[in-house]
């Protein structure tokens, strides 16, 4: 997937899970990469990953970030990625 970035925050992707066990322990990873070449002087992407409850109040459980992602003169895939615990309730 290729996102055309703004530097205006804002959702890029949801995802919902469904049938997940309560309590249970799960891992969330994905890899990423700055496709704007080295010395472009643009802004850098900073990617940030959540879980959240699929409940009315939508709590975060976890979440990771990128950072400002450097560019390469090559691509460069970086992975990121979390462990998180599903409510019991």
């Amino acid at each position: 997937m290729l996102v055309g970035a703004d530097d205006k925050p804002g959702e890029i992707l949801r995802l919902p899970v469904h049938n997940l066990c309560l309590g249970a322990r799960y891992e969330f990873s994905a890899y990423v990469a700055n496709v704007v070449k080295k010395g472009s002087n643009l802004i850098k992407p900073n990617v940030r990953f959540e879980v959240r409850t699929a409940t009315s109040d939508n709590t975060l459980i976890a979440s990771v970030s990128s950072g400002d992602m450097d560019e390469y003169s090559t691509l460069t895939w970086q992975q990121y990625g979390m462990s998180f615990y599903t409510p019991t309730t």
